[in-house]
């Protein structure tokens, strides 16, 4: 066997090679580019706050409900209610419990009963009412009506 012949020889490495070190490359530069667009899904996202609650009006007895149906990670619910520019807020602890708006004034009904005169509410008013889901800092709007008594 002649050396001559391997040095005139055009190719420097065989194919085999050169697949493996493109292969090798190719891997190196996609875990380059992965790793960082990875680290999105370490953030500290939470899941969104949300209740469901429902007003309704009782035309025969000219009373606004406001009731807490069912929780969704929420804490409590912050119910606000607007009458004339008057503003009264109120929290329901869980669900069940009941906000009842009438002429004789605001009734919470369920784990925490009370009675407050707060709002004077009359025949025709209407009434703004809010309901807000509270949890940790995070606050959603899950219900905003206005409605006539």
């Amino acid at each position: 066997m002649d050396i001559s012949q391997f040095v005139k020889s055009d190719d420097a490495v065989s194919p085999a090679i050169g697949v493996v070190l493109m292969a090798g490359i190719t891997v190196l530069l996609a875990a380059t580019v992965a790793g960082p667009l990875l680290q999105f899904g370490d953030s500290n996202l939470t899941a969104p706050v949300y209740a469901t609650a429902d007003a309704s009006v009782d035309d025969d007895e000219n009373r606004l409900s406001v009731t807490w149906l069912s929780n969704e990670a929420a804490d409590y619910l912050d119910v606000t209610i607007a009458v004339d520019g008057e503003r009264h807020s109120t929290a329901l602890s869980e669900p069940g419990d009941a906000l009842h708006l009438d002429g004789d004034g605001i009734e919470k009904t369920g784990t925490e009963t009370s009675h407050s005169n707060a709002l004077d509410v009359h025949d025709g008013d209407k009434i703004r009412v809010t309901v807000t889901a509270v949890r940790d800092d995070s606050r959603t709007v899950v219900l905003q009506r206005t409605v006539s008594v």
